[in-house]
């Protein structure tokens, strides 16, 4: 089975990120926003498999961890949410399986969900929307109120009219296509991706 976009995106959307700061940033609207100078200087801007901070006395699942999080303030972060396959992504499954509203698990101590109804902050009664932080470099980080969905353009058409899932006004879909031409298009997107698979499978996979 060959490798897929959807094995290795979020370390790819990362890398892209992380190299081309500034232009990412345009990609996604969001240089109102942040602080360019803090973008720019930040020995870390991009992460991926970012884990959440305790959200009013809970813990999330440990399998909770949001793909892609920029850091585009001191006191601010954005979450990117990854869909890069090309089936299965219809509204009745994103609205009933992936923004289903968070549920509490283990006796009440945390909460369950999927990352998508948690960026969101579809906590119900279990916990207010504010303050939702993710851990990075040590600290802890706010994140912002909106987040984005990444996709690719054949899904994205398809989410039109009453096919487009119940995403709230706090979602902004993009494509991957958007963010590998903010990268430089695709010879630079294929060097990328080479160098990261350029490992010794054997040594990281096997011994």
């Amino acid at each position: 089975m060959p490798i897929s976009l959807s094995h290795l995106g979020e370390i790819i959307a990362a890398e892209m990120a992380e190299r081309e700061r500034t232009a990412t940033v345009a990609a996604l609207g969001l240089t109102a926003l942040a602080d360019l100078d803090h973008v720019k200087s930040v020995n870390r801007f991009a992460f991926h498999e970012c884990k959440l901070a305790r959200h009013h006395g809970y813990i999330f699942d440990g399998a909770s961890r949001i793909d892609v999080v920029l850091w585009i303030r001191p006191n601010l972060a954005v979450a990117l949410e990854l869909k890069l396959g090309t089936t299965r992504l219809t509204k009745t499954r994103i609205d009933e399986e992936f923004l289903s509203d968070c549920r509490t698990s283990h006796n009440g101590q945390r909460i369950a969900g999927n990352m998508m109804a948690i960026l969101d902050r579809r906590f119900g009664d279990i916990a207010t929307a504010d303050g939702l932080s993710v851990e990075l470099e040590n600290t802890y980080v706010e994140l912002s109120r909106d987040w984005f969905v990444v996709t690719r353009r054949c899904v994205l058409d398809k989410w039109t009219g009453n096919d487009r899932p119940n995403f709230s006004p706090n979602t902004s879909c993009v494509t991957i296509g958007e963010l590998v031409a903010a990268f430089g298009g695709q010879q630079p997107f294929n060097t990328l991706v080479r160098k990261l698979l350029d490992i010794d499978y054997f040594q990281e996979w096997v011994n």
